[in-house]
């Protein structure tokens, strides 16, 4: 492997810095085939490390969720009073297509 002169490498995808390395995950990181070493030419040391911007994805806008999906504080009348008073969050039933993927989220938390 290569001589790392930095005890930290700089790790860029394109101007912003994502991290600062040290040896042991710059190894790790020149195994990914995004990852492009910066070398100083008197001696072929490694002094940065440029990440391709495919598997960057520090810049994506994270997904807008509805946090009112599952839950709601409507008033609910039913005569068996298993409804909701006004201005108390419940939960919604799950969708008969959803259960499954709740159910496998709760049986790899009990395994």
């Amino acid at each position: 492997m290569s001589l790392i002169t930095l005890q930290r490498v700089p790790v860029f995808s394109g101007p912003r810095c994502l991290e600062l390395a040290d040896p042991s995950r710059v190894r790790v990181l020149l195994r990914a085939p995004n990852a492009k070493p910066v070398r100083r030419r008197k001696d072929k040391c490694i002094v940065e490390i440029q990440m391709s911007s495919v598997s960057d994805d520090t810049a994506l806008k994270p997904t807008d969720a509805n946090p009112r999906r599952h839950s709601h504080n409507h008033a609910v009348d039913k005569p068996d009073w298993t409804g909701n008073p006004e201005r108390v969050w419940t939960l919604k039933p799950i969708r008969k297509r959803d259960r499954a993927i709740f159910r496998a989220v709760l049986d790899s938390c009990a395994a």
